[in-house]
């Protein structure tokens, strides 16, 4: 199967140290293991958006071997790149214990930092693990002001 044009030249401009063509080349909704490769490279060059795509599809296992650590390695250099989807994911795999063992703690600590980077769903999964107590005191008001946020 031949690639798009555009993903065969925004991989190849990614390599070439231009993020944004890593941007568009995932934006092409190809889950290929050239997009996968070029998100990884937007990553290596301290890129948030492109570890969170490249994570996600590690994590997702579709064009490439599923591998939950390599994608919890990814997300998290997404999550301090301050990229709040790569802390959501990173967060839910935390949660699941996808690629390493379940962590409730970690997983409520890093649903608060995508939630504090305005990820809605961050805030509702931590507002539920804070009025159920689960990794975390269970905490009524706190669980309100997440919620609140959502």
């Amino acid at each position: 199967m031949l690639l798009p044009l555009a993903l065969v030249m925004g991989a190849e401009l990614c390599h070439g140290d231009e993020i944004a063509a890593c941007h568009e080349a995932e934006k092409t909704r190809d889950e290929s293991v050239a997009v996968a490769a070029a998100c990884a490279r937007a990553c290596e060059l301290k890129d948030g958006y492109g570890c969170m795509a490249a994570g996600f599809l590690y994590g997702k296992g579709k064009s490439v071997p599923r591998d939950f650590a390599r994608a919890n390695e990814l997300l998290k250099a997404g999550c301090d790149l301050a990229d709040g989807v790569s802390c959501y994911f990173l967060a839910y795999n935390r949660s699941q214990g996808n690629g390493a063992p379940q962590d409730l703690p970690q997983a409520a600590e890093l649903y608060s930092r995508a939630c504090g980077f305005g990820v809605p769903s961050a805030c509702q999964l931590l507002g539920e693990m804070q009025e159920q107590g689960r990794g975390v005191e269970q905490d009524m008001k706190a669980a309100l002001a997440s919620y609140r946020k959502a």
